[in-house]
């Protein structure tokens, strides 16, 4: 398996109450499998092939991440404003080799030249996730808490619009702040 893996991370203070960040991913991948079944294997359609069989599959994975975020934080006398903004991709790409001999023409001999009938697959996956989102909190003397978030994916592995939506809405009380 060979595995590159980068990330890197920006952020800019706007004000003492307000900054910008941006992050940045790469994860790429390629593995390369070997599977060996000798003559008179059972068990699966690949094993059970006259002379044995040999597969080689070679998958490579790729994806990347982008996201950017807005982040503040106000007081205004007993009151507490916390808040993000932001927005995010995620693009992956698949692609697998397939190589079956289907069978071999002499027993156990682990070699495509040996491959009775040879088959060659190449397969490929792609798809895409766009997001914003958004959440806030409100406090009050430290010791309660109003939050609300949003979140609006579109993605590319769903039927038309590619859209889903989803908010939550909370209450937190800390009793200890409030009874004395």
């Amino acid at each position: 398996r060979n595995r590159i893996i980068l990330a890197t991370s920006v952020k800019f203070d706007i004000t003492p109450w307000l900054n910008i960040q941006g992050r940045y991913g790469y994860d790429y991948s390629d593995v390369n499998l070997e599977s060996y079944f000798y003559d008179g294997s059972h068990g699966s359609l690949d094993a059970s092939k006259p002379g044995g069989n040999y597969i080689r599959k070679s998958p490579k994975n790729d994806r990347t991440t982008m996201d950017i975020l807005l982040n503040g934080n106000n007081k205004f006398g007993d009151f507490s404003l916390t808040y993000n903004l932001g927005a995010s991709k995620r693009h992956d790409f698949r692609e697998t080799f397939t190589y079956n001999a289907n069978g071999l023409s002499s027993p156990n001999k682990f070699d495509f030249y040996y491959a009775t009938s040879p088959e060659v697959k190449e397969t490929h996956a792609e798809s895409e996730l766009q997001s914003v989102y958004a959440t806030a909190q409100v406090g009050w003397r430290d010791a309660l808490y109003l939050d609300a978030t949003a979140r609006n994916d579109w993605s590319s592995t769903l039927p038309a619009p590619y859209s889903y939506f989803y908010p939550s809405v909370g209450l937190t009380a800390i009793l200890s702040e409030l009874i004395q």
